[in-house]
């Protein structure tokens, strides 16, 4: 039996428009692990990653068939839906007897839809490598699969039932699985973002240049607009800093791999976990550079310096907002003064930050919107991302944004926190707002953000000659982003945001 494992392509047109070419497409780190499980136990494994090559349906289509696979197992996210539900009739026509399997958020949130239209057989929900394992050995021997937990299938009625419960992976678990079998999907394609190669080291002439990597599973935090945490749960688990540092040194001896993003929703964690893990990496001496996402209470000037010490090169800070009261009403859990100590204490350690930013939020006033474009704006961070709020499927707010009937739209291409950049429309907009004001608002704050002097010397000293092109996409996605409405109240309507928004 024959297993591909497809990470689908995104319409990177609808996703991010005119921002496409400063998006990079990250591999699928939950598909390299159920491959090394899978192969681990015997089974025949390909990769597919669409994804990273940005293919088309019928690009997709054609891959597949390609590989005759008796069995299609797909991860699949929310921006990958529309391409997903067009490519799967078009597989059925080709191959009546291919297994399709889904798994990960949008299909677990969706799961009845996808069983009862045929586009999928089974369902994996949260973690896939112990459930995947399950049903494709079941399914080699010819075994029933009801006793399987964490999946959902049709019995022979055509009734969806959904299994028992998996428990989470443990963190015996997490130290013993084999390490990602990246070797499975073309992860020589993954490149450093433009944006990172100013003061971090990229190895060019590396066979891989950079790989994510997964610390721990599980969010212990609250935060309604996350989505992820349906698939890893909030029980928090964190692999011990020898079983890190041996994968990282493994990928650096096989490939040269000198930059690791870590994929936690939180790394570290707290101060104790960051010392203990930057303290064995810097005994190991290993000549690598490494990023993560953190929440700014968890860090502190001493756990930054010695993260700097252990190859840190830049922090992405999860910040959201710009008042108190909507940190509270996302319960985020830490306070604007947080916020502004982590950023100057990252500045001091020197290490590159970005923050990470909301605006159309449940219940975000107009002035709600302005002091988080002024706060962003406010701090000495070197990146600003200013994100539209999107209701992704399994998080807290879309399951009551959907339940109140407040959801714009379920087509899932208009699901972007670039609207702005792709003339769409929204999924969501807050009470007492417009779509057209919080895309002004968006393109506002983001040439803001790029035009700072800060920014504009950074790029003047790190200019390349080769990404000139790059540098103009980036110019003019930001001055002239696609717009439906080209009328005079647009023009009023950017004024009027201007005068509020201070530099």
């Amino acid at each position: 039996m024959k297993i591909l494992l497809l990470n689908p392509a995104v319409d990177f047109d609808k996703q991010f428009g005119t921002l496409d070419k400063f998006y990079t497409p990250i591999p699928s780190l939950g598909l390299a692990y159920i491959g090394a499980v899978l192969r681990e136990n015997g089974f025949n494994v390909v990769g597919q990653d669409s994804f990273m090559a940005c293919d088309e349906v019928a690009a997709m289509l054609q891959k597949i068939i390609a590989a005759r696979a008796d069995v299609v197992a797909i991860s699949l996210l929310t921006p990958a839906a529309p391409l997903v539900d067009r490519l799967v009739p078009a597989l059925r026509e080709s191959n009546p007897n291919i297994v399709i399997v889904m798994g990960n958020i949008h299909a677990s949130v969706f799961h009845e839809y996808y069983l009862k239209e045929r586009l999928a057989d089974y369902i994996i929900h949260h973690e896939g490598e112990a459930s995947m394992l399950e049903l494709m050995q079941a399914l080699r021997d010819g075994k029933d699969v009801s006793g399987i937990k964490g999946i959902s299938y049709r019995n022979f009625n055509g009734a969806v039932i959904k299994t028992g419960k998996r428990e989470w992976i443990d963190k015996l678990d997490l130290n013993t699985m084999p390490y990602p079998a990246w070797d499975l999907f073309p992860v020589e394609m993954f490149r450093p973002d433009i944006r990172l190669q100013g003061r971090t080291k990229v190895a060019t002439s590396a066979h891989v240049q950079a790989l994510p990597i997964l610390a721990s599973r599980g969010c212990p935090n609250q935060c309604t607009f996350c989505s992820p945490v349906n698939t890893i749960g909030r029980r928090y688990f964190m692999r011990t800093p020898e079983s890190v540092i041996d994968e990282m040194e493994h990928f650096y001896k096989k490939w040269g791999v000198t930059t690791f993003y870590y994929m936690d929703l939180t790394f570290p964690l707290s101060e104790k976990l960051g010392i203990e893990f930057c303290d064995k990496l810097i005994e190991r001496k290993l000549p690598i550079q490494w990023m993560c996402e953190t929440r700014v209470s968890s860090v502190n000037y001493t756990l930054l310096k010695r993260m700097k010490e252990a190859g840190c090169a830049r922090i992405d800070f999860g910040i959201e907002c710009g008042n108190q009261k909507m940190l509270d009403s996302i319960k985020k859990g830490f306070t604007i003064q947080q916020v502004k100590d982590a950023v100057a204490a990252a500045n001091k350690a020197g290490i590159e930050t970005e923050g990470l930013f909301i605006i159309g939020l449940p219940d975000e006033t107009l002035q709600d919107t302005l002091d988080t474009i002024n706060f962003s704006l406010s701090l000495n961070l070197d990146h600003i991302k200013l994100n539209i709020f999107v209701p992704y499927p399994g998080s807290e707010l879309y399951d009551s944004l959907n339940k109140t009937g407040e959801l714009l739209t379920f087509n899932f291409d208009q699901y972007t926190s670039y609207p702005t950049y792709n003339a769409g429309a929204m999924a969501y907009v807050p009470k007492g707002r417009t779509a057209k004001e919080l895309m002004n608002f968006q393109k506002i704050g983001m040439r803001k953000a790029m035009f700072r002097r800060k920014v504009i010397l950074r790029e003047l000293s790190h200019f390349k000659l080769d990404k000139l092109d790059q540098y103009f996409a980036a110019f003019k996605a930001l001055i002239y982003p696609p717009s439906k409405d080209t009328t005079v109240d647009r023009l009023k309507a950017e004024k009027s945001i201007l005068e509020n928004v201070r530099c």
